[in-house]
């Protein structure tokens, strides 16, 4: 075996969890994996890989696609590998135009949030506040369509999301327009960092309105604010190698309500890194 291959398959427990944790260990809450990860070592090796994914640690999963499969058929490997799924992945066009279809896969995989992933990608760097309020109306209208099926609705943010505009990030106006008892946020604080803001200030500043976070970390001298440049792939690192003050991040997180945490990783050696991350997150101190 080479590559990848070698070294998911070639060491059973991932080569370098501690036998035993800290006494004083403080994170809490189950270990989530955002499946966008493992998204080229997934197809084809479903159940080896999930398998692995739960002997590192790893309890909860959050997908995005169903890798060769249907949600039916990633449900049961899943349940086959001890792994539950908590969350899904959606583009925005599939809540306006299949939103039962939505609604299906979500129940199929028995998960409680459906996360819109993006929006308007095409004009993402010509947003306006004026688009981020229309937006917000449109979260608005989903999530209560959601919650009626049991479901609650969350929106992914990614750097574009902080582009200035008056002195202020649009992401403020998705936070301002929406209706709290209905619309979450999963807050990525890789790129809340990339568009130049501050993961611990927005935490504080809306409690309560973050219920998911992705942990990734980012490498050091990753250029930070507004950038029509996405640096995911080689800019994100293993949870504790980069530059973010992931223990203040963290200390915020659990005072601001987050609920779920999935560590997700873009990097070509994500396979290497997510056992570092775990590894990090039963280890830190906050």
């Amino acid at each position: 075996m080479s590559g990848w291959r070698k070294y998911l398959f070639g060491f059973p427990d991932g080569g370098a969890l501690p036998a035993a944790l800290p006494a004083r260990h403080r994170f809490h809450g189950d270990y989530g994996l955002q499946l966008y990860s493992l998204r080229n070592q997934l197809p084809g090796h479903l159940d080896r890989v999930l398998a692995w994914v739960h002997r590192l640690g790893y309890r909860e999963v959050e997908p995005l696609g169903y890798y060769g499969t249907t949600p039916a058929g990633l449900r049961r490997a899943l349940d086959r590998a001890g792994l539950r799924c908590t969350s899904v992945h959606f583009d925005a066009s599939l809540f306006e135009r299949q939103f039962a279809g939505v609604v299906q896969t979500c129940h199929a995989l028995g998960a409680g949030y459906a996360i819109c992933s993006s929006f308007d990608w095409q004009r993402r760097y010509q947003l306006t506040p004026a688009d981020m309020r229309l937006q917000a109306q449109r979260f608005n209208r989903w999530a209560a369509r959601l919650r009626r099926k049991g479901l609650r609705f969350g929106y992914h943010n990614h750097d574009f999301d902080f582009r200035l505009a008056g002195g202020r990030p649009l992401y403020d106006r998705l936070l301002e327009h929406t209706r709290p008892e209905l619309v979450d946020f999963e807050m990525d604080i890789f790129w809340v960092a990339r568009g130049g803001q501050d993961p611990v200030q927005y935490l504080q500043r809306y409690p309560g309105r973050f219920r998911l976070m992705h942990l990734k970390d980012m490498r050091r001298g990753t250029p930070r604010g507004f950038a029509t440049t996405q640096t995911a792939g080689d800019a994100s690192v293993a949870l504790g190698q980069g530059v973010l003050n992931l223990p203040a991040i963290l200390r915020a997180a659990a005072a601001a309500g987050v609920e779920r945490y999935y560590v997700e990783d873009e990097s070509p050696a994500a396979p290497r890194e997510i056992v570092t991350s775990i590894h990090y997150l039963k280890t830190v101190q906050f």
